[in-house]
């Protein structure tokens, strides 16, 4: 099977590991919330959300609920742009449709379009660290560079083992994420590392930002 060469990203965090694996340069679309590394900036966007993102804080809320309540998806795929584009694989999510477009919502749209109903999707669905893991391992395989997939997590064990050994003893109540205000299963997507943590910060017994 030959490897994917025109690869689209829906979701910032699988955009950002495409890029540390070394692939950013068969990237040719991302969603309309990547915005790192610099280099994915002139891509085009194929998301957009069905909600005013300039609305007020209830505003947003209630077009939310309504949305939801419905059964209508918050987000849209370009479909149109992405028949032009001719991926051949495409990184989605199934953890969150509140945060990203989602999986379901992405194949309802592919399968109506007789340019895209073939294109393989990969997803992310990661619900605490070592499932995370296993989601690097699985885009690594699919875009065929398992080795540097492999390479990378051990990279990261190996930070994680000396951060455990320097707080060893530090730690006398529990720790957790704080989540985003609103945001179902918020908690679980930072866990993940899908979603975006540098703005959070561990907090004992409560949560907060940094």
């Amino acid at each position: 099977m030959s490897l994917p060469r025109r690869i689209v990203s829906l979701l910032p965090g699988a955009t950002e590991l495409v890029c540390v694996l070394g692939a950013s340069d068969r990237l040719v679309a991302v969603s309309h919330e990547c915005d790192y590394p610099p280099e994915i900036q002139h891509l085009p966007r194929v998301t957009r959300p069905r909600i005013d993102p300039h609305a007020s804080s209830a505003e947003i809320d209630r077009q939310t609920k309504t949305l939801v309540e419905a059964g209508e998806p918050l987000f849209e795929l370009d479909v149109e742009c992405l028949e032009n584009l001719r991926p051949d694989l495409i990184i989605t999510q199934a953890q969150c449709d509140v945060c990203a477009i989602g999986e379901q919502d992405v194949k309802r749209s592919l399968v109506r379009s007789n340019l895209l109903c073939h294109v393989p999707t990969v997803a992310l669905e990661a619900d605490h660290l070592a499932a995370f893991f296993r989601d690097v391992q699985r885009l690594a395989g699919a875009l065929g560079i398992s080795q540097k997939g492999n390479s990378l997590l051990a990279l990261w064990r190996d930070r994680i083992a000396s951060v455990s050994q320097l707080v060893r003893g530090m730690l006398t109540a529990p720790y957790r994420m704080s989540g985003m205000a609103g945001a179902p299963d918020s908690g679980r997507q930072l866990d993940s590392g899908v979603g975006r943590v540098s703005r959070w910060r561990l907090s004992e017994g409560g949560t907060g930002r940094a």
